[in-house]
């Protein structure tokens, strides 16, 4: 009796998959990678690593933002309300939301321990306004503003937060025939939380768009590619000044999708 012997052939190592995004968190000091089924935290020092499973995987995922919120984790989608705190062995959505998809490429961060969003756009039309989490609630409400002055109406310019002033600068504004794409603004615009007012303060002349952005203190460095853009910039905004430096002031090529931060004074 012959024996028919089938050899199957296999990889010798088993091929990690890949992290749909990365993100670091300067909280903790820790950078988070995301998975199709899981996030795995590593401190960036002691390189201690940590697995979250996504149980359950929230909807739409992996369309989501990431965002350190309440001392934890948190997920936020593109597309809607949708929020979800991310612990060890659990999922949980906090929210009372919909995927509303109005908000495409807002702009979030967290003021004074409240979730905020601010512009993005959805449905032929960007957004001008502010939006919060509400715990009481667990919805997203209006956030009620002062004066007379507001910004034009654009969605995917660059945002910052620094102190209890807000500043949006650039963006793409709708074609009010078409509701696709328009003309690039170069409006900067700040809002003050304490006045809840808006103040013009002209226009830039850079496109900040192509430039992948890293804070430190009240500086805001902006990195970019050769195939984009000629040159880096560091931008003062309490000073209203803006450094030019050439592309060797750092790798040509740092990813935009990718984290970059500082730790003290190294990037």
């Amino acid at each position: 009796m012959r024996l028919l012997i089938m050899l199957l052939t296999l990889p010798l190592f088993a091929q990690s998959p890949t992290a749909v995004k990365t993100w670091y968190n300067k909280a903790n000091e820790s950078t988070y990678r995301f998975y199709e089924d899981r996030i795995i935290k590593e401190h960036f020092l002691t390189k201690k690593r940590d697995t979250f499973q996504l149980e359950p995987k929230p909807e739409d995922y992996p369309d989501y933002s990431a965002i350190w919120y309440s001392d934890a984790l948190h997920l936020t989608s593109n597309r809607g309300g949708l929020i979800y705190r991310i612990e060890k062995g659990n999922t949980t959505r906090i929210d009372q939301s919909f995927l509303h998809r109005k908000q495409h490429k807002a702009s979030q961060f967290v003021y004074r321990d409240t979730l905020f969003r601010y512009g993005g756009y959805g449905f032929w039309r960007a957004n001008n306004f502010f939006t919060y989490f509400d715990e009481s609630t667990t919805e997203w409400e209006y956030f009620p503003t002062q004066g007379f002055s507001f910004p034009p109406e654009v969605y995917g310019g660059s945002c910052f937060l620094l102190g209890d002033t807000f500043y949006s600068v650039g963006g793409l504004e709708i074609d009010k025939f078409t509701g696709l794409e328009g003309e690039t603004n170069k409006d900067i615009w700040t809002f003050d939380f304490i006045t809840r007012k808006w103040t013009n303060l002209g226009k830039t002349a850079v496109n900040l768009s192509p430039y992948k952005t890293v804070k430190k203190d009240s500086l805001f460095y902006l990195f970019g590619h050769q195939i984009d853009t000629e040159q880096n910039l560091v931008v003062d905004l309490k000073n209203n000044n803006v450094l030019f430096f050439n592309e060797e002031f750092i790798s040509a090529d740092i990813s935009k999708h990718e984290p970059a931060f500082f730790r003290g004074d190294s990037l």
